[in-house]
């Protein structure tokens, strides 16, 4: 598994190298969540190994080939990316252009759309739309329709109906707009979905390489909530949560670059035939592309026979918890921001807590937060003295790792949590419910005898040091044999299933030599877009160079013999 992988699972058994081909269920045997999702996991390596045997790093198709970057006037300092498909290591992004019937025009500056209850749509204050006139022309294929930008002011949502106000972008004359039948999202690079673009990170006068980011985002039913569309979870069930889902998340990016001008087009020709350039490019290094290069080993502390327990005979391993558990790993602030520190879960960080009220974080060290539950039984609650995290979608897209707040006090009447911190830096994670903020616990626990090591929460990642977890598991950071120090990125992760029948940890390598594993995700998968340049106004000027690859289908390669 290379994406988030949060759940509450026992473990995760896809090993490519083992070249299994599907899973076979057994009559009368037990089921476990790990086989069903190492089937999903075998077919997904399937399908995604052949698109990239065939198709290359990346590529997309003649007639639906999407992720232009498009200039348009009325937008300054931002770009259109055109829908259509693009395939990334074999990893197809879809940007879908959905049009919807417009059911009434209003006063020349408000139309009223039905609810898409079964469309993946959602319209914001800020976004551009297409408003649209049919072809005129039906016999004429060719013609596109007639298509107006306006920027959305607002949106008031009314039972089965939206009524947007927009801003023409261009005078719009009243006749015209009465012949507009459906509207069409527009999706730019600064009101993409799946990534809300920072303030450092918007365009300016400057030359950038744009290129898009994929990856596998895990999604439970707290994530999934919405007022339009049906949820995964199942309320007949009464609250209880079923399976959870993981979705591709495409992310169109810049890169500022110091090329001149006239230097542009050598540059891009480069980046898109080169892959290994590209890469290098973004500061990958290419053999661990995805992932920081920092590894771990994890293994069950052993009892010294001189320990002072005559009576004890230390066996092979000695995991000492009470349950089986799936410990999680986590790089939370990463290498690049100084100190590198990590985090972990006992149930693979899968203990979280909805958030039901809006919650205003900024520069506040006390915060107070109300719960929709304080989960179901012991081993899933949260206690005075745990280590949170508040997360939003936000928070997750934006890859962000905040200090993490101490709970102090618990209402457990009105499911109210008290929570504190020692660094606080400004913050807006968890201010709008329709970003689905939820508590996530941590299981980190400060001491006398680790207190050096914990800064806000987390501990410090320092190298070729054991490290004890809790119940005699222990991990270490081994510093590389090479003279480059290891890269340690926000959200890399290791998994260490921990069973209470061998009293031991499952992990590549014997006992005695447990084996140093790059990051089990998340992988992160890149191509180029273009390479553009931006001038003071605002404008892609001339210096705009196309890096995609167009695949041309099979079925349209003609045979030497035709």
């Amino acid at each position: 598994m290379q994406g988030e992988f949060r759940g509450d699972f026992t473990r995760n058994t896809f090993n490519p190298h083992k070249q299994f081909l599907r899973v076979l269920m057994q009559q009368g045997r037990v089921q476990l969540d790990a086989d069903w999702n190492e089937q999903v996991a075998i077919f997904l390596h399937y399908l995604q190994t052949l698109a990239a045997d065939l198709i290359g790093p990346h590529g997309g198709p003649v007639e639906k080939m999407g992720f232009l970057t498009i200039a348009a006037d009325p937008l300054k300092f931002d770009f259109i990316i055109s829908s259509g498909h693009y395939y990334v290591n074999g990893l197809l992004c879809a940007s879908e252009a959905v049009d919807v019937p417009i059911l009434e025009i209003m006063n020349g500056r408000q139309v009223k759309i039905a609810t898409q209850s079964d469309k993946n749509i959602f319209l914001k204050k800020g976004q551009y739309i297409y408003l649209i006139q049919d072809n005129p022309n039906q016999d004429n294929r060719n013609q596109d329709d007639l298509r107006i930008i306006v920027q959305i002011t607002e949106v008031i949502k009314e039972l089965d109906r939206w009524l947007l106000t927009f801003s023409p972008v261009f005078p719009i004359d009243d006749d015209e707009l009465q012949k507009v039948s459906k509207i069409r999202q527009i999706i730019t690079y600064q009101t993409q979905f799946n990534y809300p673009v920072e303030d450092r990170e918007k365009l300016k006068r400057g030359n950038y390489l744009v290129y898009l980011d994929a990856w596998e985002r895990h999604i439970s039913c707290v994530e999934d909530e919405s007022d339009v569309i049906p949820s995964i979870r199942e309320v007949a069930l009464g609250g209880s949560d079923t399976a959870t889902r993981s979705r591709l998340v495409w992310q169109v990016k810049v890169k500022e670059i110091n090329q001149n001008l006239d230097e542009l087009g050598e540059y891009a020709s480069t980046v898109k035939n080169n892959y290994s350039s590209f890469l290098q490019e973004l500061g990958e290094v290419v053999e661990h592309s995805g992932t920081g290069t920092g590894k771990l080993i994890a293994k069950a502390q052993e009892l010294n026979s001189d320990s002072g327990e005559p009576c004890i005979i230390a066996p092979k391993a000695h995991y000492r918890g009470a349950e089986n558990q799936l410990y999680r790993v986590e790089i939370h602030k990463s290498s690049k921001d100084g100190q590198a520190t990590f985090k972990w879960s006992r149930e693979n960080s899968s203990v979280i807590f909805p958030i039901i009220a809006p919650v205003t974080v900024g520069t506040a060290s006390t915060v107070t937060v109300t719960l929709a539950h304080l989960g179901r039984d012991s081993r899933f609650s949260l206690s005075e003295g745990n280590w949170v995290e508040i997360v939003d979608d936000d928070y997750i897209l934006q890859n962000r790792a905040e200090p993490l707040f101490k709970v102090t006090s618990i209402d457990r009447v009105n499911f109210t949590v008290t929570l504190t911190r020692t660094e606080i830096p400004n913050s807006t994670v968890g201010g709008y419910l329709e970003k689905h903020p939820y508590l996530r616990r941590w299981d980190q626990k400060f001491s006398t005898n680790n207190q050096n090591d914990f800064t806000h929460g987390t501990q410090i990642v320092e190298e070729n040091k054991w490290i004890v977890l809790e119940d005699r598991v222990q991990i270490q950071f081994p510093a590389l044999e090479k003279q480059q120090p290891p890269t340690y990125r926000t959200g890399d992760y290791w998994l260490i299933p921990a069973r209470t029948a061998t009293g031991d940890v499952e992990w590549a390598g014997s006992v005695n030599n447990p084996k140093a594993l790059s990051p089990h995700g998340i992988a992160h998968h890149y191509a180029p877009l273009a390479v553009i340049s931006v001038d003071g106004e605002g404008q892609i000027t001339s210096g705009y160079y196309d890096c995609r690859r167009q695949l041309t289908e099979l079925w349209r390669i003609k045979s030497d013999n035709e």
